[in-house]
Formats: C-alpha cells, structure tokens, sequence
C-alpha cells in the first residue's frame, strides 16, 4: 500500500494479481493515479531551507525557557558579555603572585559549588536586599560552631586562633605565612600563619584554607 501525500492511498501493481493496480479510496477521493519521482530542484531546496530556517526561532525560543547547564567554556565562547564580565573579575581579584595552580583550581570551583539558597520564607521582612551579616552551623575536628559568618566579598577565610585551641586543633598543623590582613577599620593585622581545615556542612565536606 502507498499514500499520497493529499491522503489518497493505492495498491502497487506489483501486489495485484493481474497486474493491474485497482484504486481504493479513501473518505474524501475517488481514485488517484501513483505519483511519479520527481527531482528536486535547486530552487526548491532552498525554498524549502528558508522555512526551516525561520521556523528554527522557534526551537530555540523553547530551549530557552527550559532548565539546562552548558559548560562554562561554551557559555564564554557564545557571549561577549559574559567573556568581558569574566575579564573584569580577573582583573580585579587579587591572589598572591606565588599562588600554585591546584589553588587557583580550588578557588574557581569554589565558587560553583559552594551554593546557599534561601526559600521566600527564610528570608527577612527587607527580602533579599537586607544587609544582615549571615551565619551558620558547621563541624570541624569534631566540634560543633555556631556562628560562622559568611562573607561572598571576602578575599580570605578567618579563624581565630583562640576557636583553634577550642576545637582542639594541633597547632603545629599552621604553615607560616606572610600574608597582611586589613580590618574594618583600615589597620593593618600580621596573622599566625595559615591552616587547612576540614569542614563539614550538612552532608557536605569543605576543604578550606584559613
């Protein structure tokens, strides 16, 4: 059997007993004659690729309003924005000049993975443009602290040396380190050294330099 494509349908001769093709119809024809290869033209062609080019708005229209990841290579190979907005935060973050690569990799993880969601309900009266320092709970070397401030803005991970001693921490683990702090007020601060410490976060664990 073999259909048209205005729905008419008909029998091959080579499945009749006779050789003769009889015409079976459909709802709306009477008989059709089979309809023969015809070549397509150049012109048709590229008829028929400027539909499908206008009809492609469509597709991506759709894809558009659907949740998907691409790498963050191609999102920078596709969009200028995105390209100059990454070259105005490398410019303007600060690393030490003799940072190793894994830190640079670390740090660039970091801040992929290391995401906090609120629901609308969690969030104070001001909604999301409050100024309200955030806290959480984490555990570390199997102690249990309450308020540990988050800062997104912050260049360094602090840790007094006094919630060391609490936790228990062998100070002999601190690398010496010639980094200089600023506090709020402009001062400059000399720390104790640096240390990698192992937090842990709901189910999840952090690997974190202070």
């Amino acid at each position: 059997m073999a259909i048209t494509l205005s729905g008419r349908v008909y029998q091959g001769p080579e499945l009749t007993n006779k050789g003769k093709a009889p015409a079976v119809t459909s709802s709306t024809t009477s008989e059709v004659a089979p309809l023969c290869a015809k070549k397509v033209i150049d012109q048709e062609a590229e008829d028929f690729m400027k539909v499908i080019k206008a009809s492609e708005y469509k597709v991506v229209e759709q894809m558009s309003k659907l949740l998907a990841h691409i790498s963050l290579l191609s999102l920078l190979l596709s969009s200028e924005p995105h390209r100059n907005a990454l070259l105005k935060v490398l410019t303007a973050a600060p690393v030490p000049k003799h940072t190793a690569p894994d830190r640079i990799e670390e740090t660039v993880s970091s801040i992929f993975s290391n995401q906090i969601f609120f629901a609308d309900d969690e969030l104070p009266s001001e909604g999301q443009g409050h100024l309200w320092a955030l806290h959480i709970v984490c555990k570390c070397n199997n102690h249990i602290v309450g308020r540990v401030m988050i800062d997104n803005g912050s260049a360094l991970n602090v840790c007094p040396v006094s919630t060391l001693k609490q936790m228990n921490v062998d100070m002999s683990r601190i690398r010496a380190s010639k980094t200089t702090v600023r506090a709020f007020d402009g001062s400059r601060r000399e720390v104790n050294g640096e240390i990698d410490l192992l937090i842990d976060v709901d189910h999840c664990s952090f690997s974190v330099t202070f």
